[in-house]
């Protein structure tokens, strides 16, 4: 399942508000119902000319999609030109629909009006859907039926769709509208729609006076929680759009305002960075959260909930030709927030406007869904080894030497002199006269890297003197298991494969000299 939410709670936004809110609060997509107060959204110039593929690009370049176009469409009038000018608007609606990537348009049965029966209606209603799918079917768009007025129930919509007789037209699920306008509790009814259900909609209600009434997720009587196992158990793998109804709802009723904060991390946050990191596992130091800071001030942000720091990203830029993101970390007992999504947004959005030309980051398996979503493809494999022993302390080896930059420059293909320079501070360093090697300590285990060497022998050469010095230490190795004499190094100095990562671009490729790097200086530093 994915999660959305319709623009019915912002009906006054624009589209740019629209996809940045969804972007910053972690959505996957968008269900468009009204924009900059219009609900004929083919009216808007936003959608016309020119400006209608410049939408959709944006939208993609965001890593969105639009769930579903929701209309004002509905059939439930005798008189035939009344249901044709729905007709008419739900064929522009589609076709906008289709321009913007999205499967489905969204109508209304709806009620039964003065002097008809409900027989009548749910004719009229069937063939106006009939004459819908029949009208857009070639643009690749269908109709969905929401559960809505007085065919709210299951059993009502399903009847409406058994006298049309299309497989192609499909259901929106409003658990709400159903009990409101239906009478029917949501338990049990997510199966009745079988293959047919194509997007949900979830808003909780509560019931007051004898009448339902709209409440903030989570105090009102709705099992929410239950509808959605209920989606897990039939493998619903659509859409559900969280809706708010701003625009018909009492104004005194008000949304949430979150108290989560994003902002840049500062110093007073390392304590709390490194608390994040550690309770993960990872072997980065106060040191290293200190250093990224320095490195890169305007672009290490972080979320603040409930008065602490519960998730992390960093974006470290050399020049405009690479920017790297690392520390993508958040606190277990926030997660599944769209924390992480909220902040690799901002990352990247930081890295357009400078106008980065690539960026990379080190994937785990877990991590590769959000960030093919976000625009990052496969670029090789990375793998971390491990040698046995206990952490040790930096010992005093080779200074560091201005010609360490040309060489890694050469091998990574932008220029990391700053970062060099940072790491300098802090690190062993061993060199020849065709490579150079860095070693500092960490959290549970001494760091091998970077490392770069014109070839095999000459990187054996240097990481040899470095284990013979410190044979009973702990190390963490990260290589390119493409470098095939890397590989053979670590195995025979007694290193071990610990994990396996998937190192990840997004824009123009970049691949360096990859035969040089015979260890990488960090998976936040690339």
């Amino acid at each position: 399942m994915k999660i959305c939410f319709s623009t019915l709670a912002c009906p006054d936004w624009s589209l740019g508000q629209v996809t940045q809110m969804a972007v910053t609060s972690g959505y996957e997509g968008v269900e468009l119902r009204f924009l900059e107060g219009e609900d004929s959204l083919w009216k808007l110039p936003v959608f016309q000319g020119g400006a209608l593929a410049d939408a959709r690009r944006g939208i993609a370049d965001r890593g969105l999609f639009i769930a579903c176009v929701g209309t004002s469409c509905r059939f439930h009038f005798s008189d035939p030109q009344e249901r044709r000018r729905w007709l008419d608007e739900g064929r522009r609606m589609a076709e906008l629909a289709a321009a913007l990537g999205s499967p489905g348009i969204r109508v209304f049965g709806d009620k039964i009006q003065p002097g008809a029966d409900r027989d009548s209606t749910r004719g009229w209603i069937a063939d106006g859907i009939r004459q819908l799918a029949e009208e857009i079917r070639e643009i690749g768009v269908a109709v969905w039926l929401e559960t809505h007025g007085d065919f709210a129930s299951s059993a009502e919509t399903m009847e409406i769709l058994r006298v049309f007789g299309d497989s192609t037209t499909g259901v929106v699920w409003d658990p709400a509208n159903a009990l409101s306008d239906g009478g029917e509790q949501p338990i049990g009814v997510a199966g009745v729609f079988g293959s047919t259900l194509r997007h949900v909609h979830l808003r909780d209600l509560d019931c007051r006076e004898g009448k339902w009434e709209p409440v903030l997720t989570g105090e009102g009587r709705l099992p929410l929680p239950e509808i959605v196992s209920e989606l897990r158990k039939i493998n619903y793998g659509g859409f559900i759009s969280f809706e708010w109804e701003k625009k018909w709802a009492d104004p005194m009723i008000a949304m949430a305002v979150s108290a989560e904060q994003l902002r840049l991390l500062n110093s007073g946050d390392l304590a709390a960075a490194f608390e994040l990191s550690a309770s993960a596992g990872w072997n980065q130091t106060v040191e290293d959260w200190s250093m990224l800071m320095e490195l890169a001030p305007e672009g290490c942000f972080g979320i603040e909930a409930d008065g602490r720091l519960v998730s992390t990203t960093t974006l470290v830029c050399y020049g405009q030709r690479l920017a790297w993101i690392g520390m993508v970390l958040t606190n277990a007992e926030y997660r599944g927030r769209g924390f992480a999504r909220r902040l690799l947004a901002e990352a990247l959005d930081r890295a357009d406007s400078m106008g980065v030309k690539t960026v990379k980051l080190d994937a785990t398996d877990q991590g590769r869904p959000l960030y093919e979503k976000l625009g990052f493809s496969s670029e090789q494999a990375i793998e971390r080894w491990t040698r046995t022993g206990s952490p040790g302390l930096t010992r005093s080896a080779h200074k560091f030497h201005r010609y360490v930059h040309d060489l890694d420059r050469e091998a990574v293909g932008v220029d990391r002199s700053e970062l060099l320079e940072m790491l300098s501070k802090r690190s062993d360093i061993y060199k020849s006269a065709n490579g150079f090697l860095f070693s500092r300590d960490g959290r549970t285990a001494r760091y091998l890297g970077p490392c770069v060497a014109s070839d095999g022998p000459a990187a054996q050469a240097l990481i040899s003197e470095l284990i013979d010095a410190s044979p009973q230490d702990r190390w963490f190795w990260d290589l390119f298991p493409a470098n095939r004499d890397a590989v053979a190094i670590a195995s025979k100095l007694g290193f071990v494969r610990q994990r396996c990562l998937t190192r990840m671009t997004r824009g123009r490729p970049l691949l360096g000299r990859n035969d040089m790097v015979y260890a990488i200086a960090g998976f936040e530093l690339g």
